[in-house]
């Protein structure tokens, strides 16, 4: 049976995992080896975050950087106990990779021709205006 601590630390160390890898995924990075890779880090040490360990502050704002997360929200969350980060901030890769993403496979504004851009659709032959 796991300590309070032990439990503790397992349990916002997937809270951890699960913040960062769907961070990761709005910017393309699918798995741990590849995440270690873009940090700068070990596979291992990645794994050692998903067990509760606490990643130094440099490791932070490397994570932060390539997933488009706070830094600082995350080091509030990780070294105090803060709130979980925000997963995209306005204008972060993440952000810009979610709204891509809420846009693709989206019809036109019905006021929008999809072959011209920025154009108006023609008149309805015997519409009202």
């Amino acid at each position: 049976m796991l300590a309070q601590t032990e439990l503790a630390r397992a349990t916002r160390g997937e809270d951890f995992k699960r913040l960062v890898r769907a961070a990761a995924a709005l910017v393309g990075i699918y798995d741990d080896s590849a995440l270690a890779d873009a940090i700068g880090r070990q596979r291992q040490t990645v794994s050692h975050w998903w067990m509760g360990a606490q990643p130094k502050p440099d490791a932070l704002a490397d994570l932060a950087e390539t997933t488009g997360l706070d830094f600082d929200e995350m080091f509030r969350y990780v070294y105090r106990g803060g709130p979980v980060p925000r997963l995209a901030q306005p204008g972060s890769p993440a952000d810009q990779a979610l709204q891509a993403g809420l846009r693709q496979g989206l019809p036109p504004p019905p006021d929008v021709d999809p072959e011209q851009p920025g154009t108006s659709p023609p008149p309805r032959p015997g519409g009202t205006s």
